[in-house]
């Protein structure tokens, strides 16, 4: 009768023992979804940072409206050149963090998709003659994937202003004969 009694003592310390794993089992994987959340966060908002920068902002504003000189009218160490650079680089960086998985797609395509399209758009040509200059086949593949996701996003989201987009902003080998007016943020 005794080991009957340490029996059912032993499946009950037990059975508290597998409740008390659980409990703190299940709390861990709430506290791991909101560690997570707070990463993609901070992620989002260095992402964010590196976008509005005074200087960046004011390089973007000069991209999107000026034309832009030759790409082999550029030399480097120039201010037109540097202007460039710190329009393309924060684009690169938030192309790298979503290709990492680190931000949000939809996040990033709706605050700025339509002005990673313009951007990428009129800067093409001088990244293109940049890689080749610098050798460097990989440079500024991560701004040239989020402009091929914004395209993606936007067309699927927004068919219709996505097509004036791409129509306004041709690619610079296409013949266009209106000058884009200046759309984005």
């Amino acid at each position: 009768m005794e080991t009957n009694i340490w029996a059912i003592i032993s499946s009950i310390a037990t059975a508290l023992g597998f409740i008390i794993i659980s409990i703190t089992a299940v709390v861990a994987l709430f506290q791991f979804i909101e560690m997570n959340k707070t990463r993609t966060l901070e992620a989002f908002f260095r992402a964010l940072d590196e976008l509005s920068t005074p200087d960046s902002s004011e390089a973007r504003r000069y991209v999107y409206n000026h034309e832009l000189p030759a790409p082999d009218q550029i030399i480097p160490g120039t201010d037109i050149y540097t202007t460039l650079y710190k329009v393309y680089l924060p684009f690169d960086k938030v192309g790298l963090m979503l290709h990492q998985k680190l931000i949000s797609e939809k996040f990033v395509m709706e605050m700025y998709g339509e002005s990673i399209i313009i951007i990428w758009k009129k800067l093409k040509p001088h990244i293109l003659a940049e890689r080749r200059r610098t050798q460097r086949e990989r440079y500024q593949m991560y701004f040239e994937e989020l402009y091929q996701r914004s395209v993606k996003y936007l067309e699927k989201y927004y068919p219709q202003q996505t097509a004036l987009l791409l129509k306004a902003y041709p690619d610079s080998d296409e013949k266009t004969t209106s000058n884009p007016q200046v759309v984005g943020k």
